[in-house]
């Protein structure tokens, strides 16, 4: 969760005190700078939000789909469909699953 791009308020279920200390967390790593877009991680993230929430799909997770670089081409671009399922074949990825992103 550290490593996330996180916002507390998508934790609703969180006690509060753990809430505190990943308030805290945030607030040093905005100090110390931050990670390149590609070296984020996807999942908990408060940039890439599906209807206003984070998401979280764990048969991407299992496939190694960690970062945004993982959804990338080597050119910088975001890899079309086919080549998303050529590459990776999570089993409940479908078109408007990946293109929510």
């Amino acid at each position: 969760m550290l490593n996330c791009n996180y916002n507390v308020k998508f934790l609703e279920d969180m006690p509060s005190f753990y809430k505190d200390i990943l308030l805290y967390f945030s607030e040093l790593k905005a100090l110390f700078g931050s990670a390149q877009y590609e070296d984020t991680i996807l999942f908990n993230n408060q940039a890439t939000l599906i209807d206003g929430k984070p998401f979280f799909y764990k048969d991407w997770l299992l496939k190694g789909i960690y970062f945004i670089q993982d959804l990338l081409d080597k050119d910088g671009n975001f890899l079309q469909f086919e080549s998303f399922r050529n590459k990776y074949s999570p089993a409940s990825s479908n078109f408007l699953q990946y293109f929510s992103l």
